[in-house]
């Protein structure tokens, strides 16, 4: 009986697109995410609303993420293929 580790480039495909799409839904958050953080390191004050200078970006990073999401999906998700068995 032989077992085989090796991940075929095909595998490792689905897994990429998943962390694109995670990295982008990370970048798409960072208006929220980032006074958030500043917030819990104990810096604070009125300016940190100000800091919305990935805001224009925004919309680039959510498609993008939902793109990489589908492919992933697409990968993950699609039909067993017939083998003999």
């Amino acid at each position: 009986m032989r077992v085989e580790t090796a991940k075929s480039g095909s595998d490792q495909t689905g897994s990429g697109a998943l962390l694109v799409g995670g990295l982008a839904a990370i970048l798409a958050s960072t208006c929220c995410l980032g006074p958030l953080v500043l917030v819990a390191l104990g810096l604070s004050g009125a300016w940190i609303g100000n800091l919305t200078l990935l805001e224009p970006y925004r919309p680039f990073f959510i498609a993008g993420a939902l793109v990489a999401l589908f492919f992933a999906g697409r990968r993950i998700f699609r039909p067993a293929q017939g083998g003999s068995g």
